[in-house]
């Protein structure tokens, strides 16, 4: 199931946004799509990030490459 979204632009950003989807050979609604959902997976990787960070600071233990592969069964 498909859904229309609308966005309200100023003259001038329309003008500039049809440019850049030409430029990309995109249509206007596709290039909208993938802006936006490569912001939010931008978004979910700084979370991402920020969660693996503070795990991190907490518990700053290193683990050699060599032991995580015989931990995993890797080696």
């Amino acid at each position: 199931m498909s859904t229309t979204l609308g966005v309200r632009v100023s003259n001038e950003e329309e003008q500039i946004i049809r440019w850049f989807a030409e430029q990309e050979r995109r249509s206007v609604s596709e290039l909208f799509k993938l802006a936006l959902l490569d912001r939010i997976e931008n978004e979910y990787d700084r979370e991402l990030y920020r969660e693996a960070k503070e795990k991190f600071n907490n518990d700053s233990t290193i683990i050699s490459h060599e032991d995580m592969m015989k931990e995993f069964g890797l080696s």
